[in-house]
């Protein structure tokens, strides 16, 4: 008798709380509580209602209402806490006299949401179809528009993986603006260096022989004229230290000694090799002068000894520097470069003295763009 009663509740039931308009062909489908995975069962359960209400507007199931489901499997004494297999689905459907179920589960990992659903045959518990949606950011965008997506692919109003295509092409067209290297300006911008000249490598003991040394600290403002191309004015100050005997190494003529600060004036143009890379490189040419002070002419005599027969003068010297310039460390707008380079500086036809008898030139500079 108590079967017989059960089977007339559930009759009608079904007859009370479906529309008599679905009752032609439409399918007869449950929709269970989805299964909380990092959410809580309020919001599982918002989703599932959500999901129902998305079906029955579709049309195309008759779906068993959420309060006679609760009634219904309540007086047959089923447990729905726990019920996640498919055979435990199926068992629920024969009670509700549901032709397919839907079941599934709502997940959060770090801020995606993760809504998947199945639909299970009742008679012969195979899964019929099978529908996910992902979605980066709060639960109620998924809400609004995940669950209307679950609903189309169960009923085959869309198919998910046309879906899927679509969504990939914003990610692969942001995946290559984020790789591709950006592109070189058209005309490089302004910047202003600060450098440091490394000394001359130094000859003898610095009292009987020559010696030469040289240190310079030097301010650059540069402007790009094309992609390639950069004009830089520089002004550097320094010291110059430089002796030289007219007789070779011999302290026993008469020499040159310059000993005290100097100017540079020079005007650059970089040629940059790759211009918009890391690390970059170019190369330089450049022209300018130097202005030397301190300069005493020393004469020697056999028997007092040198004296200074011309003191305190003060030259200016021709400067071509030729070199390559390397970035080598890049932060921010800042940039960090090694300058190697040849200094041509021809000897002073009037006072016949070589600023840097050596040639070789070396700077770390560092480069603030504007």
């Amino acid at each position: 008798m108590k079967l017989l009663r059960n089977t007339v509740l559930i009759q009608l039931a079904l007859i009370l709380f479906i529309p008599l308009s679905s009752l032609t062909a439409a399918t007869t489908i449950a929709v269970m509580d989805f299964i909380p995975k990092g959410v809580t069962d309020i919001e599982a359960s918002a989703l599932t209602d959500r999901l129902r209400t998305e079906l029955v507007q579709i049309g195309k199931y008759k779906v068993v209402e959420k309060e006679m489901m609760n009634v219904i499997l309540a007086e047959q004494g089923f447990q729905m806490t726990g019920c996640v297999s498919d055979k435990c689905i199926v068992a629920a459907g024969q009670i509700l006299g549901a032709a397919q179920m839907v079941a599934g589960s709502v997940s959060k990992v770090s801020r995606v949401h993760s809504v998947s659903a199945r639909i299970v045959d009742v008679e012969s518990g195979e899964i019929l179809k099978v529908a996910t949606y992902d979605h980066e950011g709060d639960l109620g965008e998924l809400l609004k528009t995940g669950m209307e997506y679950i609903a189309k692919v169960l009923t085959d109003q869309i198919v998910e993986d046309t879906i899927i295509v679509e969504e990939e092409k914003p990610d692969t067209k942001l995946e290559e603006r984020i790789t591709r290297q950006p592109e070189p300006p058209t005309t490089q911008g302004s910047a202003i260096s600060i450098s440091y000249s490394l000394p001359y490598p130094g000859r003898g003991d610095g009292t009987n022989h020559a010696f030469f040394g040289n240190w310079m600290f030097s301010l650059e403002y540069s402007k790009g004229l094309s992609t390639r191309l950069i004009l830089g004015l520089e002004f550097g100050y320094g010291k110059l230290e430089y002796r030289e005997y007219k007789q070779g190494d011999s302290p026993y003529s008469d020499f040159k000694e310059v000993n005290g600060p100097q100017y540079t004036y020079l005007m650059r143009i970089y040629y940059l090799l790759n211009p918009g890379k890391r690390p970059g490189f170019s190369l330089f040419l450049g022209v300018g002068a130097m202005r030397a002070k301190e300069i005493d002419r020393w004469t020697y005599d056999a028997y007092s000894g040198p004296y200074i027969s011309n003191a305190n003068e003060a030259w200016v010297f021709l400067l071509l520097p030729v070199g390559v310039s390397a970035e080598f460390a890049h932060a921010g707008n800042t940039g960090f470069i090694l300058d190697l380079g040849y200094l041509f500086s021809p000897k002073d036809p009037a006072h016949d003295i070589n600023i840097n008898p050596y040639g070789f030139t070396a700077a770390i500079r560092a480069k603030f763009h504007l």
